[in-house]
């Protein structure tokens, strides 16, 4: 079995560079799957996160092993209601973003916090 060292892989006409670490997450920047349903919310799987902190009921931050080049990243988000009860659940972006952490609160359809059984967020910059 051979193996093959890259510092990046391009596409066949030279573009479209990407990192090995780049390719492992996904190409997001960064990316997160968090637990809600507990009073504390927790980290069920991540890349590029190093932790996620308790700001209020049900907003968080989410504080990024590896800063953003700028602030202007995409983010996008999705909810699962699961064991909190049915009706529709959003997660949404608060306050300005940072280059190390971004908020973000979990509401229900109502507009109102609430907790999600999975709040999925995936961050994309160039």
């Amino acid at each position: 079995m051979s193996t093959l060292k890259v510092n990046t892989i391009q596409d066949a006409s030279g573009g479209s560079s990407s990192t090995p670490a780049q390719l492992l997450g996904g190409r997001a920047k960064a990316w997160i799957n968090v637990h809600g349903d507990d009073s504390t919310a927790s980290i069920r799987s991540s890349y590029n996160v190093s932790s996620l902190d308790d700001d209020a009921y049900e907003r968080h931050t989410i504080n990024f092993t590896t800063a953003m080049p700028n602030a202007n990243y995409c983010f996008v988000t999705g909810a699962r209601a699961g064991a909190s009860g049915g009706g529709g659940r959003v997660v949404v972006g608060y306050d300005t973003p940072t280059t190390t952490a971004f908020k973000y609160q979990m509401r229900n359809l109502g507009n109102n916090n609430e907790h999600v059984d999975a709040a999925c967020l995936a961050f994309f910059a160039g």
